[in-house]
């Protein structure tokens, strides 16, 4: 690959404006087309000229394209880019992250849109897939140890509490959604937890730095508007040498998914999520998948490095 080339690449205003789009996340052409403005047809020429040169990868999800930062560019420019003076950027980049405040918000109320709806059939209908997708007893069989705090983000109704409970001094839940956490509540006093519950966004957790063993996020990623920032939210709160529990889908390509789960991903590889693992300073374990029906479930163990 021609260093020139790669720089050529950079040079340009748009092209750098759809690399400092995608340091935010994943998104579609139509996603970057509302931030920067223009023609499609000039957005895709430049998400080509960035993916020739190795800056830039897609995603097929569905019936959609995402675009996303690719693995070469954040180990050779993603600091650089970061921590350049941010006075140097073009000035349309301020205005670009208002724009991209409101695809995640809208990404955002489109998940939460599904909690809220869902009725009490649909709940436990809800719960009886989750659990057979991965069960108590398998969650219990991939903690096996014992730690002062486990952290479950995206904790839900707090099914999960009572089962990782036995294997730390105190348990903490986390989600979005007041009505799931007040079945989260009532679950816990029934069972005589010792436990915390907090409703917030889960890529903003209101839990001090390097205060937590173990983080749990089962079943969840799939809903987040930016995975990768809530695994760098949940590698902030960890301890050193902290583990940290991820289960999902495998990618799949079944867009019923969105309407009866209200997913807003079609699961990830697991060249995804280990990169966002490493990128966060999480260093994989463990990795192993188990067949779901048609699909595959993955589950990852990773740790803090020092």
């Amino acid at each position: 690959m021609e260093i020139t080339k790669l720089f050529k690449a950079l040079g340009d205003e748009t092209r750098f404006r759809i690399i400092q789009i995608l340091h935010s996340g994943t998104y579609t052409v139509n996603e970057i087309l509302f931030v920067i403005g223009g023609r499609q047809s000039n957005i895709s020429h430049h998400l080509k000229i960035l993916s020739d040169n190795g800056l830039v990868e897609s995603k097929k999800e569905g019936m959609w394209i995402y675009y996303r930062l690719s693995t070469f560019y954040r180990e050779h420019f993603a600091k650089v880019i970061e921590n350049v003076d941010k006075s140097w950027l073009p000035e349309e980049v301020e205005n670009d992250n208002a724009k991209i405040a409101m695809i995640l918000k809208k990404r955002q109320e489109q998940a939460e849109k599904y909690f809220a709806a869902i009725d009490e059939k649909e709940h436990k209908q809800l719960m009886q897939f989750l659990d057979n997708i991965f069960s108590s007893a398998e969650i219990a069989d991939v903690i096996k140890e014992h730690y002062n705090t486990i952290l479950d983000i995206g904790c839900g109704n707090g099914r999960n509490l009572p089962v990782l409970a036995p294997f730390c001094n105190k348990v903490i839940g986390v989600d979005r959604s007041a009505k799931m956490l007040q079945m989260a509540e009532h679950l816990a006093k029934k069972t005589s937890l010792n436990y915390e519950l907090f409703n917030s966004d889960i890529t903003s957790l209101p839990i001090a730095d390097e205060s937590i063993d173990v983080v749990f996020i089962n079943m969840v990623l799939h809903h987040v508007p930016v995975p990768g920032a809530a695994i760098n939210e949940a590698a902030r709160v960890l301890k050193h040498k902290g583990k940290i529990f991820i289960i999902d889908m495998e990618e799949h390509n079944d867009e019923n998914f969105r309407e009866t789960q209200g997913d807003l991903w079609l699961g990830f590889s697991r060249e995804e999520l280990i990169t966002w693992l490493n990128v966060a300073g999480l260093q994989v374990e463990m990795q192993m998948s188990k067949p779901y029906m048609q699909h595959k479930i993955i589950i990852i163990k990773a740790t803090k490095s020092e």
